[in-house]
């Protein structure tokens, strides 16, 4: 019973039907929306919308196809499959490659696709016009055989076998996958605080790295439209300098810009100037949003203008024939506004336990009173960067197993193996010759041969 499944599992229909299948299924993966794939936020929102269909697309594993035990037993099975037809085809290529026959008599010769019979034409000059073409050939008695690219049949072997570092790529990348983010202002020293994590590794401990960022130069267009941004880093190995779809590597953990955005200075001082409390705050606010911070029991909402002054103008100018209690105040910044930053701002209300004190707008090194003689000063601003963080150390290993399968198939089909045989008989001598691949091609390169031997030529 063993035997006959170890033959079944050794067979091409099996192969084939396994190959068909595993297409098919992953099609399922193509069309349903995979969770691993939309993302948390967009797989809950989905969820939400159509709470029955998700929920009986979960039962049924289909929103995690590609790891749902079907699947996993599928490509179990695959590659069962190809380690047996491997295991059963080596013994038969290493003694193809290793052994050279020669014919027993003409009726040998002929069996083979491409044939001819030579009058007054000796092993001698047959020999030679093979030699002179890159055949290897091998003499005894009236037989000759004579072989081109004898060890291609071995890159059949290397194909397998980048499969099988396909299937350890994979898994090594699953098991080490890690997707993070992190947010670091320029000055600021990154030492694997990540803001947050999306996929731990199965094995190891969370990567580690340690970076500062020394500088951010966003370049635009028109002042609006992000044509270029370049972050130089000071890193272990260097000063570093990249850019979006750059990253910075550190091993096989990578760092990309993702974002950036404001991180304005405030500083606390007392009646007497003296400082109380200090921070630099990463705000979301560049891209028009609304953001907040906590700071000495204070809760600030912000807005980020990016040129104060043109704003203003602009305020100015749609508003000036309006009634006053319809004209616009320049304290809620449009997501419209200029990226680059010329005449930056802040809109700041103020809130303490849920009551809202006061909104005020500060330009650079203005301040805001707080309670008991303490006011609230922007000092300066700079940029922090949020980098999308990876790690996948099986994907240099897939590489390879790609690379490998590439030099394969160009061996198998651009040096593909052709054979040559020969016996005098009764004065005539006769050729056969045979290819793996391309029959045609053979049929064309045999015809020349065969004119060379009848001439004499080499």
């Amino acid at each position: 019973m063993l035997k006959k499944v170890f033959a079944a599992m050794k067979s091409l229909k099996v192969t084939v039907g396994l190959i068909i299948t595993l297409v098919l299924f992953s099609l399922i993966g193509i069309t349903l929306p995979q969770k691993a794939l939309l993302g948390k936020e967009a797989y809950l929102d989905w969820k939400q919308a159509q709470p029955t269909l998700v929920t009986l697309l979960e039962a049924l594993k289909l929103t995690d196809f590609y790891s749902s035990p079907l699947m996993m037993a599928l490509w179990v099975v695959f590659f069962c499959n190809l380690i047996l037809v491997m295991a059963d085809r080596v013994p038969g290529i290493w003694r193809l490659c290793r052994e050279v026959w020669l014919p027993r008599d003409s009726g040998f010769v002929r069996s083979y696709r491409c044939t001819e019979d030579l009058a007054k034409v000796s092993l001698d000059t047959v020999a030679q016009a093979l030699e002179r073409r890159g055949y290897r050939v091998t003499r005894d008695g009236a037989a000759l055989a004579g072989v081109r690219n004898r060890y291609a049949p071995l890159a059949t072997l290397l194909f397998h076998l980048s499969f099988l570092l396909l299937l350890g790529g994979g898994v090594l990348t699953v098991y080490t996958k890690f997707r993070a983010e992190a947010d670091v202002a320029v000055g600021e020293v990154f030492n694997g605080a990540y803001t947050k994590i999306m996929a731990r590794p199965k094995f190891g401990g969370i990567p580690n790295s340690t970076f500062t960022v020394v500088a951010v130069k966003p370049t635009y267009y028109n002042r609006t439209v992000p044509v270029d941004l370049v972050v130089d880093l000071d890193t272990r190995q260097g000063s570093k300098r990249i850019s979006i779809n750059r990253p910075y590597y550190d091993g096989a953990l990578s760092f990309l810009i993702k974002n950036i955005d404001v991180a304005p200075l405030f500083v606390v001082q007392n009646a007497a100037g003296r400082e109380v409390d200090s921070a630099f705050v990463k705000l979301k606010n560049l891209n028009g949003e609304e953001d907040s911070f906590l700071l000495q029991g204070y809760t600030f909402r912000t807005r980020f203008h990016t040129d104060i002054v043109a704003e203003q103008q602009q305020i100015a100018a749609t508003s000036a024939n309006l009634p006053q209690v319809l004209k616009q105040q320049p304290n809620a910044s449009s997501p419209n506004q200029p990226k680059e930053i010329i005449n930056p701002a802040i809109t700041i209300t103020m809130e303490k336990e849920g009551k809202k004190l006061q909104t005020v707008t500060l330009r650079l090194h203005e301040s805001l009173p707080l309670d008991n003689g303490l006011r609230l000063v922007w000092q300066d601003y700079t940029y922090w960067v949020n980098f999308y963080v990876g790690q996948e150390r099986g994907l240099m290993v897939v590489y390879a197993a790609f690379m490998l399968m590439l030099i394969a198939l160009v061996i198998r089909f651009s040096f593909y193996r052709r054979d040559i045989r020969a016996f005098a008989e009764d004065g005539t001598l006769c050729v056969g010759g045979r290819s793996e691949y391309f029959p045609v091609m053979f049929g064309k390169e045999f015809s020349t041969l065969i004119e060379v031997m009848r001439n004499g030529r080499t």
